[in-house]
């Protein structure tokens, strides 16, 4: 439903920049599904079947559990999946951005992928659990960018925020508050300003041909 939703936001959209968001959706569901199967299902299996072992037995296979939550394999694709969402929602924010600042708004997506980048590793544990302050700080700096170089600025922050937040750790704060930033930009989009203009022009389109009838 989240890879759907941010499908959704550019589906009526073409330009380069929407292909790109449609592309890394494209990469993102099937990745976050696999992801979500192998957590979600798989461990919660793996925690049954020790529950059921006695005391001293069950005490054997907690590193194993942890061993299957750190895995290569869950951690590739968890890192697959953080980057394909974060590409399509920098996409979107550029797609959805005025042709005259879409050019330099693609520049900034760029830089704030890498910088996004080194922030999730240095200033962030590995489970996203812990945030430290400077985080923090880089997402207000990146948001104040965007607000600068991008045209809708709203639609732009809101879309830059989530894949930034969600792409970052899918967990508490970060996780919920990439989805509500999600939420916001496809309200702005579906009940913003242009589908308010376009909706007063199709009203002004009818009463003129009414009145020409």
């Amino acid at each position: 439903m989240v890879g759907l939703a941010g499908y959704l936001l550019t589906q009526e959209v073409y330009n380069p920049a929407a292909i790109v968001s449609r592309v890394a959706v494209a990469v993102f569901i099937p990745i976050y599904a696999a992801f979500d199967a192998l957590t979600g299902i798989g461990t919660g299996t793996l925690v049954r079947l020790v529950s059921r072992l006695a005391s001293d037995q069950s005490t054997t296979f907690e590193p194993i559990l942890t061993a299957y939550w750190t895995s290569g394999t869950i951690t590739a694709i968890a890192v697959i999946g953080s980057i394909a969402w974060t590409i399509a929602m920098l996409s979107e924010a550029v797609a959805l951005t005025s042709p005259a600042r879409r050019r330099p708004a693609a520049l900034l997506s760029v830089i704030i992928f890498f910088v996004t980048g080194w922030a999730r590793t240095n200033l962030m544990s590995p489970d996203g659990s812990t945030i430290s302050q400077a985080w923090w700080f880089v997402l207000v700096a990146i948001g104040l960018a965007t607000l600068i170089v991008a045209k809708p600025r709203l639609p732009a922050l809101l879309l830059v925020f989530s894949g930034v937040l969600f792409g970052a750790a899918h967990t508490m704060p970060a996780g919920p508050l990439g989805l509500a930033c999600l939420f916001g930009a496809a309200l702005y989009v579906e009940f913003g300003p242009k589908n308010q203009a376009n909706a007063q022009k199709c009203n002004a389109a009818l009463k003129a041909f009414g009145a020409a009838g």
